[in-house]
């Protein structure tokens, strides 16, 4: 992998642990009755978007998760660990497919936030209930769960 594309992947797994440490912090506000609220990722760019600079914070967040994406897809297609092509391998290349599948809906909640939901319905909202994250993360849970038992 290039210099560039390291980097870059660098930058979406740096992302993510920032997406996961704001979670965190929101549900510990929450459990200690600081005014946080038991969060998931949707909450946290929903926290994202109303801090100052909302807009760019969610617009550098969405590249980072990109990054994320295009490291997951990464280890999926070109198995830069030689994992091989035995069933065991390919369940966790798999599961790296779905992963980054996941963190792209996540990235394209983030632009959609940025971008304002201007869709009135219609088609466009049929699309978006077909790409549920709750449907994703539950997809994502089901590749783990065949993962760990093999």
């Amino acid at each position: 992998m290039g210099n560039k594309k390291q980097n870059f992947a660098r930058f979406g797994v740096a992302t993510k642990g920032f997406v996961y440490v704001l979670i965190g912090g929101l549900t510990a506000f929450a459990a200690f009755g600081l005014g946080g609220q038991k969060s998931g990722s949707s909450n946290a760019l929903d926290f994202i978007s109303k801090q100052p600079f909302g807009k760019v914070l969610l617009i550098i967040t969405a590249i980072g998760l990109l990054g994320y994406v295009f490291w997951r897809w990464y280890q999926a297609f070109a198995d830069p660990k030689n994992n091989g092509t035995e069933f065991k391998a390919l369940v966790k290349r798999f599961s790296y497919f779905i992963s980054g599948a996941f963190y792209g809906f996540l990235a394209f909640s983030a632009s959609k936030q940025v971008l304002g939901n201007t869709s009135g319905g219609g088609e466009n909202s049929f699309l978006l209930n077909m790409l549920d994250i709750k449907a994703v993360a539950i997809a994502i849970g089901l590749a783990l769960l065949v993962k760990s038992v093999y």
